[in-house]
C-alpha cells in the first residue's frame, strides 16, 4: 500500500500525489477529514471518504460502507438532488486527465447506439427515448423553406438571375420600404400596438415553457441514454431539481442576451435606419460601414448563443447529472478541459461536424430514395425524431465518450 500513489481532495480542490506514509501524517495534522475524498489506482473510477481507508487515521477506522448520506458510495448519477456546497464526489477543476481520443469516443458512441437500439431492440424503447429526445429538442430535423413559395416575395428577387445588381438592390429596398410603411401604419392604431402587445407576452410565454420542456427533456433523455428502459414517470419526476436549475441559469442567459442584441437593435436604428429614413428612404455609401459594424455585431452574438447552448447540451449538462452539481460549477470542469486539451476539443467539434455532414449526405439520399417521402415523415415532430433517433443517440454518446476519455471519474459511461 505505501509504494501506491494517493490524492485527496479538499473544497473541490484535488492534491498530490502522495506516499501513503504522507497521506498518514496529513491525516494526523488535520489537512483533511474523515469526510473528505481520497483516491489511488486500486479505486478504479471510485473517490473514497478517507474515513473508510483502513490505517489512514491512527484511532478506529470507520466501515468503508458507512459514508455521510451526501456522498453515496457508488456512482450512480444524482439526477434527483443538487449539491450546492463541497460535498460534490469529484474535484470538478484541478484534475490532470488523461488525453482523450476523437476517434476512440466516436467509436465507442457507436457501439453504445448498436447496442442499445439495434441489438436488443424493442419498439417501446425507440418510442420513449424518442420522446424524451423530442422534449428537449435534440434532434436534427431541417425545415428548408422554398423561396419561390415566401409571403415576402423573396422567391422573385431570387429568380431575377438577368437583372442587374443594382436592380435587385432598389427591390430589395423598395420590399424594405414597404414593410417598414405597413408595420409603422399598424403600430400607429391603438389596435396595433394591443396586437403587438399579445405578441411579445405569447412569445416570452411560449420562450420560458419551452425552455422548461427542454432543460427537463435534457436530463431525461441523457438518463435514458444510460438506462434505456426506465420508466418516462420516473424519470421526469427524478429530474425536476437539476432541470430547475438549468432552466434558472438558461432564462438568466436567455435575457442576458437580450439585453446586448437590444443595444445591437439600437445601434443599428441610431447609425443605419434614422439616418436612412432621414435621407428620404435613399440608400447611400455612408450607410455601409455602420452596416457591416452592426451585421457583424449581431452574427457574432448569434454565433455565441449557439455555441453556448452546444456546451451546455453536450459537456455541462452530464457533468450537471453525475455530479449533481450546479450549472456554474459544471462550467468549471468545461474550462478546465479547454485549458489542458484545447486541440483535442477542437478536434472533437471539427469530427462532429464532418460527422453531420455525412448524416446529412444520408439524409438526402433516403428523401430522394423513397421519392420525397420520407421527407415528409422527417417533418413531422415526433416521428421524424424516433426516426432519426440513431443520429440524435449517436451524437449525445459522442459527448459523453470524450469526457470519459478525458476523466473517467467525472462521467461514467456505464
Amino acid at each position: 500500500m505505501a509504494e501506491s500513489v494517493w490524492y485527496y481532495a479538499t473544497n473541490n480542490v484535488q492534491h498530490g500525489p502522495f506516499t501513503f506514509e504522507e497521506m498518514k501524517a496529513f491525516a494526523q495534522e488535520g489537512r483533511f477529514s474523515r469526510t473528505d475524498l481520497v483516491w489511488e489506482p486500486g479505486f478504479g473510477n471510485r473517490w473514497r471518504n478517507a474515513g473508510g481507508v483502513e490505517d489512514l487515521f491512527p484511532d478506529a477506522v470507520d466501515n468503508v460502507n458507512e459514508l455521510p448520506p451526501d456522498i453515496p458510495p457508488t456512482p450512480e448519477p444524482a439526477l434527483d438532488r443538487l449539491m450546492e456546497s463541497a460535498h460534490n464526489r469529484v474535484p470538478l477543476s484541478g484534475v490532470k486527465g488523461e488525453v482523450p481520443s476523437v476517434f476512440g469516443s466516436a467509436v465507442l458512441a457507436f457501439r453504445r447506439m448498436r447496442d442499445v437500439l439495434f441489438v436488443s431492440c424493442r419498439f417501446t424503447r425507440w418510442l420513449g427515448i424518442a420522446f424524451c429526445t423530442w422534449l428537449c429538442g435534440f434532434n436534427f430535423s431541417l425545415r428548408l423553406p422554398n423561396p419561390a413559395k415566401s409571403d415576402l416575395g423573396i422567391g422573385s428577387v431570387a429568380h431575377s438571375g438577368g437583372q442587374s445588381p443594382d436592380a435587385v438592390f432598389k427591390e430589395l429596398q423598395q420590399m424594405f420600404n414597404t414593410a417598414y410603411d405597413t408595420a409603422m401604419q399598424h403600430l400607429h392604431t391603438r389596435t396595433g400596438l394591443i396586437v403587438l402587445f399579445c405578441i411579445l407576452c405569447f412569445f416570452l410565454v411560449f420562450t420560458l415553457i419551452s425552455f422548461f420542456l427542454r432543460c427537463r427533456g435534457e436530463f431525461m433523455f441523457l438518463h435514458r441514454w444510460y438506462h434505456p428502459d426506465e420508466s418516462i414517470q420516473t424519470v421526469w419526476r427524478n429530474s425536476r431539481y437539476a432541470a430547475h436549475h438549468l432552466f434558472r441559469w438558461e432564462v438568466g442567459f436567455y435575457f442576458l442576451s437580450l439585453i446586448v442584441l437590444g443595444l445591437t437593435l439600437v445601434y443599428g436604428y441610431r447609425n443605419i435606419l434614422q439616418p436612412y429614413l432621414a435621407n428620404g428612404k435613399a440608400w447611400d455609401v455612408k450607410f455601409v460601414i455602420p452596416f457591416i459594424w452592426f451585421a457583424s455585431f449581431l452574427s457574432v452574438e448569434l454565433l455565441t448563443y449557439a455555441a453556448v447552448r452546444s456546451v451546455i447540451r453536450e459537456f455541462i449538462v452530464p457533468v450537471m447529472y453525475w455530479q449533481g452539481c450546479p450549472a456554474n460549477a459544471a462550467w468549471r470542469s468545461f474550462f478546465s478541459l479547454c485549458w489542458q486539451r484545447p486541440f483535442r476539443l477542437l478536434g472533437y467539434y471539427l469530427l462532429m461536424y464532418v460527422l453531420f455532414l455525412v448524416w446529412f449526405f444520408v439524409y438526402l439520399l433516403a428523401i430522394v430514395g423513397s421519392l420525397f417521402i420520407g421527407g415528409i415523415l422527417l417533418a413531422l415532430p415526433y416521428v421524424g425524431t424516433v426516426l432519426l433517433l440513431p443520429a440524435t443517440f449517436f451524437f449525445r454518446g459522442y459527448s459523453l465518450a470524450f469526457i470519459h476519455q478525458w476523466r473517467k471519474d467525472l462521467v461514467p459511461l456505464e
